[in-house]
């Protein structure tokens, strides 16, 4: 791993600064390693002269741990939330209509489930 950093920085890990050796020890320990050489080398050809260890460090974290998206997020939970509410819609026009037949129904949910 030192081998890769340094090849990036032209420092080894620990002359790097706390911020990134401490970044870079816990990557190491969440991500399989091949993971984090492959993150450092694409992090570092994203930038035209040799980065500073934070600058790479922060390259290589969002890579590897991106923040999520919340517009997204907001935009998956609208979504969900949309489902339920037409899923509670139809439920309820089912019930609406097994109650407003007078005999059993075949073709009704309803009354196949309760069995009259």
């Amino acid at each position: 791993m030192d081998t890769v950093w340094a090849e990036a920085t032209g420092r080894y890990i620990l002359g790097s600064g706390a911020f990134a050796s401490e970044y870079i020890d816990d990557a190491c320990r969440r991500h399989p390693e091949l993971r984090v050489k492959d993150a450092i080398e694409q992090a570092r050809r994203s930038f035209e002269v040799v980065p500073t260890p934070q600058q790479l460090a922060v390259a290589v974290r969002a890579r590897l741990d991106p923040f999520p998206d919340s517009k997204e997020s907001v935009k998956v939970e609208r979504e969900a939330e949309l489902a339920a509410a037409s899923d509670r819609k139809v439920r309820a026009t089912i019930t609406r209509l097994h109650y407003q037949h007078g005999e059993p129904n075949p073709r009704c949910d309803l009354c196949s489930e309760v069995g009259a």
